[in-house]
Parts: structure tokens; C-alpha cells; sequence
């Protein structure tokens, strides 16, 4: 959308980590437009910029560890970014999550977040 002079362009998010440390997982999907310089802030501390640009469709999955890797509309693998994961790591309890990436001029275009946390097994009936 557009944007007015000195109106932020990231986004806040509220996380709750109910288990143990662990990586903050997620997938950013380019939707209708481009991205690039991705900034991702855990709690106002843990500061990670993202060196990748997207095309619209593509997307860019973490799983933990040491890099992310970026996939076509078609889920093909494009390739890998180095990423900090040190800075993704949650403790458990209460967090927020900062985003903020260029986006292309497209006006219906936007980033797709989708945050991932393992939790506890669950189990399943027979």
C-alpha cells in the first residue's frame, strides 16, 4: 500500500515460545511484488539483516541453523543466504518480532509471514 511521508514501513509481531530454546523458524513469501533488504529484530535486540532479494512467488524458508534457502513459485531450489542464526534463537516465554523489507513499487503487492515454533508431540488417535 502506499505510504505516507514518516509512516514506519515494518511490522510487529507477538510470539509466544511455550517449550524449550529454540530457532525461530519462518517462511517470507513475496506476494505480487519484489523484496529485498529483509530486517528481521527479535525483542529490540537481536538485529538480523537478510541479504536477498525475491521476485514475486518466491520465498525464503529458515529452518535454524546457519542459512535460509530461497524457492521459485514452483518450490524449486534458487539457492542459499547466510543468516546469523544466533540472532533468531528464542528463549521461552513472550517475544516480539520486527520485519521490515523493500518492497517493489506494486501497490497490491506485500510480504507473506509465516513464523514457525515447534511444539510439544501430540498424540494421535487410531
Amino acid at each position: 500500500r502506499e505510504r505516507e511521508p514518516g509512516e514506519p514501513t515494518h511490522q510487529t509481531f507477538a510470539l509466544q515460545n511455550s517449550l524449550a530454546e529454540q530457532p525461530l523458524r519462518f517462511i517470507l513469501t513475496a506476494v505480487g511484488t519484489s523484496a529485498d533488504r529483509v530486517l528481521l529484530e527479535v525483542d529490540g535486540v537481536g538485529r538480523l539483516e537478510i541479504p536477498v532479494s525475491l521476485q514475486a512467488g518466491e520465498a525464503l524458508v529458515y529452518q535454524g541453523a546457519d542459512e535460509a534457502t530461497v524457492y521459485s513459485p514452483q518450490w524449486r531450489v534458487l539457492g542459499t543466504i547466510p543468516v546469523d542464526g544466533d540472532a533468531l534463537i528464542i528463549s521461552p516465554g513472550e517475544h516480539s518480532l520486527m520485519l521490515d523489507a523493500n518492497l517493489g513499487g506494486e501497490s497490491e503487492g506485500h510480504l507473506k509471514v509465516e513464523l514457525r515454533l515447534w511444539g510439544g508431540a501430540e498424540a494421535v488417535a487410531r
